[in-house]
């Protein structure tokens, strides 16, 4: 199966039910990256992005665009850079370093801003 086809024949029918601007910002934005076990997964270019593609507006329109393409995908995943690193590391059987550095106690607050010293006023009434 060619992805990057499949990509762009579901990409005509996700622009028939998604607004022209998330179209263009979100959907155009994503790449295929592979199909695994009946795993369709695409790249998004950073987190902010996948959010948007799983969102609830858009993943629907996208999941079912594909299925449609091409009925032997089951599932559809999107993942980010991050993802992408983490899923290769696993793939060669490397784990992620454990952090080993206490966290700083020390702390740069200024003494005298404490709850007694709070003022009430007008700018901080919703607080």
């Amino acid at each position: 199966m060619d992805i990057k086809q499949v990509w762009e024949d579901a990409k005509i029918k996700i622009a028939d039910n998604v607004s022209a601007i998330s179209f263009t910002v979100y959907i155009e934005s994503l790449a295929p990256e592979h199909f695994k076990n009946g795993t369709f997964t695409l790249l998004a270019p950073s987190t902010s992005y996948k959010k948007k593609a799983l969102d609830e507006r858009h993943f629907p329109h996208i999941e079912e665009a594909l299925k449609d393409v091409a009925p032997i995908i089951e599932t559809v995943a999107v993942i980010d850079a991050v993802d992408k690193e983490e899923l290769e590391a696993l793939a060669k059987g490397e784990t992620k370093p454990e952090i080993t550095a206490k966290p700083s106690i020390e702390t740069f607050a200024n003494p005298l801003m404490t709850f007694n010293n709070f003022v009430i006023g007008p700018s901080n009434q919703m607080a």
